[in-house]
């Protein structure tokens, strides 16, 4: 085999070096070939694509399978510390070596462990160096994804610095402290107390259920703390119309339905909508009317799993009809005086502790229904400051999303360093003078820490 063959249609490999099918250099090549169930939460942990990233097998997100497949697989799929995981599907690519002490896994068919089996990825050209130049770039490669992995490190503080400061905006926001010097200033702002007197003649002229109406109960404020002076405490069922949703039924007829758009659980995030994906659903007409989704409405999700439990954010008239199931409630308020975004910012933050405290639990499941949420208290401030607390927050959240936006620019930068290392070392070209975009990276996440 010659010496100097092209490589990729470019580039021309250094003298010494050969090109030679990727089976003739691994001992092992095979892949795995099991799709775990789309529900499965228990058994045993399955590695798939998503958990090859960086040049690691990044622990979490799994799928899983029972144990008798685990057993059958895992004969076949068998991965030892040394060996090199590589995905085949998706993020085609992306490799990670097994690190000591990693066992009881097995892998998905998007990940190939290198053992002989595959032909076409056996027969996949593989760059060889003489076994001397092997270790001196392997370990110039180590020095670089060094400097790399702290900059990227570096990088990832930045990002969950920025997480917590956001949860500390709204903490601040919602005890009334991010307005503090405001009330100072406006002594004479009429209080909450007021507010809720409107808001609950409201309610009353807008009853339309069955029987007497019925005066809302005051929240318990034993466990609560302390409100700023003139804000008040509100059950959530004070101050809004609660509803739950559709029930999703193949076998539902009705002589009056047509199809429309609705949300699911997995549309109504924790703070925005994903509305990458909308699915259908045929209703009848009295039941699209009565679910239909209006500017400024509440979603809060009945839960799945813990981290669903409550969550939420605003429908702003995104479709021009869409109607809501029955695992996510809608809250309606009674007045405009009241702020939804500050409502739902309580129930993102907050409320997390009050929906897992009176929520129903199991093992891996949570729920809330619309009794506990009805019950749900909220901080009531006066109109004027809501107002005002909403354009600080959201000021302070520009700020820091930019930030998030450079952050994350940056971390595909690096993997994009990263990607240029193994390009330069596989051609001969990585000198052992250091990589300047290394070093590049190193300064964008000192610059983004301070």
């Amino acid at each position: 085999m010659s010496d100097n063959l092209h490589f990729q249609g470019s580039d021309v490999i250094p003298t010494g070096w050969k090109i030679a099918p990727l089976r003739q250099v691994v001992s092992k090549l095979v892949d795995g070939s099991h799709t775990p169930p789309e529900k499965q939460e228990r058994g045993r942990p399955m590695l798939s694509a998503r958990n090859i990233e960086n040049n690691q097998i990044v622990l979490d997100d799994f799928r899983y399978i029972d144990e008798k497949e685990f057993k059958r697989e895992h004969a076949r799929t068998r991965i030892a510390p040394g060996d090199v995981l590589l995905t085949i599907v998706g993020s085609i690519g992306r490799s990670a070596v097994v690190p000591d002490g990693f066992q009881d896994f097995t892998l998905q068919r998007s990940v190939a462990v290198l053992t002989p089996y595959l032909k076409t990825l056996g027969e996949a050209p593989i760059v060889v160096a003489p076994l001397v130049q092997q270790k001196q770039i392997v370990e110039e490669i180590e020095k670089q994804f060094s400097r790399l992995d702290e900059a990227v490190a570096n990088l990832k503080r930045v990002k969950a610095n920025l997480k917590r400061y956001k949860a500390a905006v709204l903490k601040a926001a919602v005890e009334g402290k991010l307005t503090e010097q405001w009330r100072k200033a406006h002594p004479d702002v009429e209080p909450a107390s007021e507010l809720l007197k409107r808001i609950l003649a409201k309610r009353g002229a807008k009853w339309n259920r069955k029987g007497r109406y019925k005066e809302p109960i005051a929240p318990n404020t034993e466990i609560l703390s302390p409100l700023p002076e003139g804000w008040v405490w509100a059950r959530l069922d004070a101050i809004a119309a609660l509803k739950g949703g559709i029930t999703v039924d193949k076998n539902r007829k009705s002589a009056t339905a047509r199809v429309v758009p609705y949300l699911r659980v997995a549309n109504v995030q924790r703070g925005f909508l994903d509305l990458s994906e909308i699915k259908d659903i045929a209703a009848p007409e009295a039941e699209i009317d009565e679910l239909r989704l209006m500017p400024q409405d509440i979603l809060f999700n009945e839960g799945g799993d813990r981290d669903k439990l409550g969550r939420g954010w605003i429908w702003e008239g995104q479709l021009p009809e869409c109607i809501h199931q029955n695992h996510v409630f809608r809250a309606r308020l009674y007045s405009l005086d009241v702020s939804p975004k500050l409502v739902s910012w309580w129930g993102n933050s907050f409320g997390q502790t009050y929906f897992l405290r009176e929520g129903k639990q199991t093992t891996n499941l949570a729920s809330v229904n619309l009794t506990k949420l009805s019950e749900f208290p909220v901080p009531l401030p006066a109109s004027a400051e809501q107002k005002q607390i909403v354009l600080e927050v959201e000021r302070q959240f520009s700020v820091i999303e930019e930030m998030e936006t450079q952050v994350l620019a940056d971390l595909q930068r690096a993997d994009r360093f990263r990607q240029a290392i193994l390009q330069r070392a596989f051609r001969g070209k990585l000198k052992s003078n250091g990589y300047g975009s290394v070093s590049k990276a190193g300064s964008i996440s000192k610059r983004q820490k301070r």
